[in-house]
């Protein structure tokens, strides 16, 4: 699990950070595993949530005002 993509955004430039998550949830496939990555939305651009979405087989979006949705694509 990462625990916050948002400080790895914060350290570090996007491009930057999708390479290295592109490795690593490859890394992650290729073991069978389940990746579990940590984003606050509400502290970033559309940009780099639509770009770092790309990687990730699904969605799920949690919020102190709302009951937690889970988005997976359709096959």
């Amino acid at each position: 699990m990462v625990h916050s993509l948002s400080t790895l955004l914060m350290c570090f430039d996007l491009r930057t950070v999708f390479r290295f998550l592109h490795v690593f949830t490859g890394r992650v496939q290729s073991a069978d595993g389940l990746g579990l990555f940590c984003i606050d939305s509400a502290a970033h651009d559309d940009q780099p949530m639509n770009t770092l979405k790309q990687l990730f087989d699904g969605i799920a979006t949690t919020s102190e005002d709302e009951e937690p949705s889970v988005r997976l694509p359709r096959n």
